[in-house]
């Protein structure tokens, strides 16, 4: 079973722009990378609004031979749901990394930091066993025009614990 990755922060923390900032890390030391978009149309580049703030997407990055999956909708628990319903089939999974693997490896996915009965991160508690999950948790900037920065620590944390993973 595939191993997850949750990315935990409060309403509007910096979920989905510590994703981005990982998918581009991620990226420079990827075999392959794609983005798409929330339906799973393909999308040049990660987008951005008029505010400068990250537009929702999905991330594929294959990494030696593993399928990593950064995923930075978790705010809507049945929108995540579904989505890693829909990544269940191999065969999309070969249309995504291009005939390259038929499954995932890795997901990275985000939730709200709140533990409530319908939220993304109760979801993922009771969809993925402890010893399969990893959080890490994320922050937003008070400085918008250096908002990775902050978000630095946490990636470089994370891409150690992939690194880590990739081993083994």
């Amino acid at each position: 079973m595939e191993k997850f990755i949750i990315i935990r922060a409060r309403v509007n923390g910096g979920k989905t722009t510590t994703c981005g900032y990982l998918y581009e890390q991620l990226k420079k030391k990827a075999d392959y990378s794609k983005l798409f978009n929330l339906g799973f149309d393909e999308i040049k580049e990660l987008k951005y609004n008029e505010d400068g703030e990250l537009f929702d997407f999905i991330g594929i990055i294959i990494i030696d031979g593993k399928v990593i999956i950064i995923i930075s909708q978790g705010d809507v628990a049945a929108d995540l749901e579904k989505m890693l319903n829909k990544l269940k089939d191999s065969n999309l999974i070969k249309e995504l990394t291009n005939n390259i693997s038929d499954v995932v490896h890795f997901f990275v996915v985000t939730g709200r930091s709140q533990m409530r009965k319908s939220s993304t991160i109760m979801m993922l508690y009771n969809r993925v066993p402890l010893n399969l999950r990893k959080e890490f948790w994320t922050e937003k900037s008070k400085d918008l025009k250096d908002k990775l920065k902050i978000k630095e620590k946490i990636v470089n944390q994370i891409i150690n614990y992939i690194t880590q993973l990739l081993k083994e």
